[in-house]
């Protein structure tokens, strides 16, 4: 604290005398941090006297507080700073996460999407190969079937030709019959004649 220097009421007005108030009862106690600048100034060695070593200890006080302010208000705004980046980085990464569960979420749904379409694409060749079973088995039917129509056919046209044939060999020895009894065998079988060979 600064020296003052006041006039005693009981001595003459030449001579003054200097106390420190540090000395004086005070209501409310100075803070420590300002009590040990005090002392520290006090320890100082006093190169002026009077009113220029007070106002240099001003003069200091004030520099040194003017220091401590600023620093302490860089260092609130460097503290903010960070804490304000410190809560973006928080919400940018509770928000990474959140899309990331979402993300899982949807992987999720798409890989059971996926393995039903699957079990689907396997059901469906599975039929596939059944239906191909059959084709085959029906075009092996087919084909027996084509081979029994063609030889059951060979053997009616076979038929039909010995029927054509033999009808023809009666229509002959009918002819000759008729011819040898002077047309009485035509007298007596009139509505008689002989059937055209049937062609399939």
């Amino acid at each position: 604290m600064p020296k003052v220097e006041t006039t005693s009421p009981l001595v003459s007005p030449t001579r003054t005398r200097t106390f420190n108030l540090k000395s004086r009862p005070t209501s409310h106690p100075a803070p420590k941090a300002l009590i040990r600048n005090n002392e520290k100034e006090n320890s100082k060695p006093v190169e002026t006297n009077g009113g220029l070593q007070e106002a240099n200890a001003l003069g200091d006080t004030n520099a040194r507080r003017g220091i401590a302010r600023e620093a302490n208000s860089e260092f609130t705004s460097e503290v903010a700073h960070y804490t304000s980046t410190i809560e973006f980085y928080k919400a940018e990464n509770e928000r990474l996460r959140r899309m990331t569960r979402e993300w899982g979420q949807e992987v999720e749904e798409l890989s059971a999407f996926v393995e039903i379409q699957r079990a689907r694409i396997q059901k469906l060749e599975e039929t596939l190969q059944d239906k191909r079973e059959e084709i085959g088995d029906l075009e092996e039917s087919v084909r027996w079937l084509d081979a029994r129509v063609e030889k059951e056919l060979k053997e009616k046209m076979a038929y039909w030709d010995e029927l054509s044939k033999s009808l023809r060999t009666i229509e002959i020895l009918e002819s000759a019959v008729y011819s040898e009894d002077g047309g009485e065998l035509g007298s007596h079988n009139q509505n008689y004649h002989l059937c055209d060979p049937i062609v399939v």
